[in-house]
């Protein structure tokens, strides 16, 4: 991968972070694209705002998960508009064991006239802290993240500048970056087949 490691800043210790990453590509007619993309330690991707994916899934650092998901579909003739929300939680949890924030994106276009186009997480990318969520939160178990709070007053009012790059993507705390070995569940309507039948529960 050739995507940078991001974030809002180079502060190695925070809690409870969270930051929007924003960047905009224009492309001709779209035949398939490709994301792969992970966070420390987590992310919500929008791609022209449409709810794309959240993430990463679990993960040692010293094996650190992307997840690579197919967004050709939600891309368009012209401007196209990228946002992620990330989140660093600033300590470990039963799931994780986080290092420090950071955020890694990496989109691959197939154009129908046969060119590629790459768009990758760097100092190009606009970024600024979601002050909106609230820093001093508990956490919701011992074994969970923090507690996740909104303050609606505040939602909206981001100072973005430029995205401070961290380091490349086979550096930093995340070592050896590999594909999910799970298979993200699928967002498509999937209807019943048949109905088998049904039990009346009486009290």
């Amino acid at each position: 991968m050739k995507a940078k490691w991001i974030w809002a800043h180079k502060k190695e210790h925070v809690y409870n972070e969270t930051i929007i990453a924003q960047t905009s590509i224009n492309l001709n007619q779209v035949d398939s694209a490709k994301v792969k993309i992970t966070a420390d330690s987590y992310y919500r991707l929008f791609i022209n705002k449409k709810w794309i994916n959240d993430g990463p899934c679990r993960s040692w650092p010293e094996h650190f998960q992307y997840d690579e998901i197919d967004v050709g579909f939600y891309l368009q003739k012209g401007r196209n508009e990228i946002k992620i929300v990330a989140r660093h939680y600033g300590i470990g949890d039963f799931h994780g064991v986080y290092k420090r924030p950071g955020l890694l994106m990496e989109m691959k276009v197939k154009l129908k006239s046969g060119k590629t186009k790459t768009l990758i997480t760097d100092k190009n990318w606009k970024t600024g802290i979601a002050k909106d969520r609230i820093q001093e939160t508990a956490k919701i178990a011992i074994q969970m993240e923090p507690s996740e709070k909104v303050d609606a007053r505040l939602q909206g009012k981001i100072r973005f500048c430029p995205a401070t790059e961290i380091c490349s993507a086979h550096e930093g705390p995340w070592k050896n970056l590999i594909p999910r070995d799970v298979t993200l569940l699928s967002r498509k309507p999937f209807g019943f087949k048949r109905f088998m039948g049904s039990v009346q529960l009486t009290v």
